[in-house]
């Protein structure tokens, strides 16, 4: 059985607007942040900082990989379930 493997693209990754990608402003539990919004990513993405510093609720599940720009896998186990921008 093949793994799913989610890709987040290098724009993503450097915060960089480039087509298909824009940047928007938005909030996350009342505090303004800025959004990456890019068509070239399979899933949505938040900083590990953020999460930490922001104290916020994260689930265990099964281990995935990311595929970065480089072709690299970053293996995950915690998602954010109850985040609303």
């Amino acid at each position: 059985m093949q793994e799913e493997v989610a890709e987040v693209s290098l724009h993503a990754i450097l915060g960089n607007s480039h087509p298909p990608t824009m940047k928007v402003h938005g909030m996350i539990n009342s505090t303004k942040v800025l959004i990456l919004v890019d068509g070239g990513s399979t899933h949505n993405f938040i900083s590990d900082v953020l999460v930490n510093e922001w104290k916020l609720t994260t689930q265990f599940v099964s281990p995935f990989g990311v595929q970065i720009s480089n072709r690299d896998v970053i293996r995950r186990s915690e998602v954010c379930t109850d985040l609303s921008l």
